[in-house]
């Protein structure tokens, strides 16, 4: 399963295609099949979007992408997801998409530090976020639970 969503992530933070170039939208970019049924990432001429069951869930910038997929304990799925929001100081965002078995969804609030590499790891069914410092940015620490975003330091 992570081989599977590690290809399609991979096939996903390939270069989008131009909508210059007469490419038709919106356009499918990658499958998922996660806990709460098929995840769809597409992309349209306004950015790109995640779809549950054919239904949009969720819109961000055209470059937004998908960092890492979880599944803590088989409790929910999880997709840390980072979108550069601009050209200013520390532009990239990331938040987190949970799915669950009964079908339900949640995006956790954006978060974001200028150490733009953290580390990951899962401890029952809480995801940890660390970032290093950077220059004199302290680190940062943020949990989730699946449904909740918390900055523990």
């Amino acid at each position: 399963m992570r081989k599977l969503a590690a290809l399609l992530l991979l096939l996903f933070l390939s270069a989008p295609p131009n909508p210059a170039s007469g490419a038709n939208y919106p356009k499918d970019l990658a499958k998922i099949d996660t806990i709460a049924g098929d995840v769809v990432l597409s992309q349209d001429e306004t950015g790109k979007f995640i779809r549950l069951k054919g239904e949009t869930i969720l819109r961000a910038s055209e470059n937004m992408s998908i960092f890492r997929f979880f599944r803590p304990k088989n409790a929910y799925d999880a997709m840390l997801l980072r979108d550069f929001t601009g050209p200013v100081a520390c532009p990239v965002q990331f938040f987190f998409l949970a799915l669950h078995k009964d079908g339900r969804f949640s995006v956790s609030r954006t978060f974001g530090h200028c150490s733009v590499s953290p580390e990951m790891k899962i401890e029952g069914k809480r995801i940890t976020v660390s970032f290093k410092a950077f220059g004199k940015m302290p680190p940062a620490k943020w949990e989730f639970d699946g449904r909740e975003l918390l900055q523990i330091e």
